[in-house]
């Protein structure tokens, strides 16, 4: 299935998503991505997260956001 790729931010926020009106108004680089397995997407969204970067997946029957802090 394909979807949309969105980073903004200066790079700290990326966002994969099935509907490009989803994408977030102020992305600075948009690309067109094939999605793959929710949980692999995780899994990389997780790695990511270690760097600092916020990941929001949202493919309509799935939504995955990195937790704020406290």
């Amino acid at each position: 299935m394909l979807g949309w790729y969105s980073i903004s931010g200066g790079g700290r926020r990326h966002k994969i998503t099935a509907d490009p009106d989803c994408l977030p108004p102020n992305a600075e680089k948009v690309f067109r991505c094939v999605l793959e397995d929710p949980e692999a997407m995780v899994a990389k969204a997780k790695v990511l997260e270690r760097e600092g970067i916020e990941v929001c997946i949202d493919l309509g029957n799935f939504f995955y956001e990195t937790e704020e802090e406290p």
